[in-house]
């Protein structure tokens, strides 16, 4: 028997499918990503470094702030919106009056939303993973796991907009997703004042701190670190954060106020 957490993934799943400006975005990153390739490789072959494999990588890295962005943009749109589409389209009482509890209901949603969320970055990590081998003929643990700490990064954002969205409206959960990024961003900047940085650090100890996983992964995966260590760490914190969050949204989702519309 289909569980109900399969039943909503699926149903989820096809929503997004069919869902334009999901497909826009789908395309639109496949037409940079091709972009993105296109120049790291040209540049790598041209190249008169003889690792080849890490001009390639440093490239498609380094350069990809827009692809990155566009991920992130993804995230957001996808999680804050999770059930608040359903909730203002009246089309949640009847999922609901299934068999289908609100835990099932946000789980298998956000399985639903990380499947493209996680698409969309593997046109990244494929490429990079095929160029490796083309260039360099080997793949490193360090590489494996960098590529492991992206994704999860990039299932993070979307936890965390969808906890929010799980007891809020969409431009509540934009708004208090993109603030507590900011927070999180400002708090450690080492030239700012420690007037302006210390009442920060005190709100983001609270919450998900990625810039020195990101940092670690970077390192990872253009070559400049082969340790393990770091990387591990990384993902064991982002998956901490992750599983955190779910927790939290299934709580806050099972416990808000749903009115009929009128």
């Amino acid at each position: 028997m289909t569980s109900p957490r399969a039943v909503i993934f699926r149903r989820h799943l096809a929503r997004l499918r069919s869902n334009r400006s999901v497909i826009i975005g789908l395309v639109f990153g496949v037409l940079i990503m091709a972009l993105l390739i296109g120049g790291s490789f040209i540049a790598a072959t041209q190249s008169h470094d003889p690792d080849r494999s890490l001009v390639f990588q440093y490239m498609l890295w380094k350069n990809g702030e827009l692809f990155s962005f566009l991920v992130v943009v993804f995230a957001i749109v996808l999680g804050s919106s999770l059930a608040n589409d359903d909730i203002k389209s009246g089309t949640i009482f009847g999922v609901l009056a299934r068999p289908v509890s609100r835990a099932d209901y946000f789980v298998g949603s956000l399985a639903g939303a990380a499947v493209f969320v996680v698409v969309l970055q593997l046109l990244r990590i494929v490429s990079s993973l095929v160029l490796s081998i083309v260039f360099d003929g080997k793949l490193t643990l360090a590489l494996f796991l960098g590529f492991v700490v992206v994704i999860l990064g990039d299932l993070l954002y979307l936890s965390m907009f969808a906890a929010i969205g799980a007891v809020t409206s969409n431009a509540v959960a934009v708004f208090l997703g993109l603030l507590a990024v900011l927070i999180t961003g400002l708090a450690f900047v080492p030239d700012f004042p420690a007037w302006v940085t210390y009442p920060l650090r005190a709100i983001a100890i609270f919450l998900p701190i990625m810039n020195e996983s990101a940092d670690a992964a970077y390192k990872a995966i253009v070559g400049e670190s082969r340790l393990i260590a770091p990387v591990l760490e990384a993902i064991a914190y982002r998956s901490c954060w992750i599983a955190v969050l779910c927790i939290l949204g299934v709580w806050g989702f099972s416990r808000r106020e749903i009115a009929p519309r009128t």
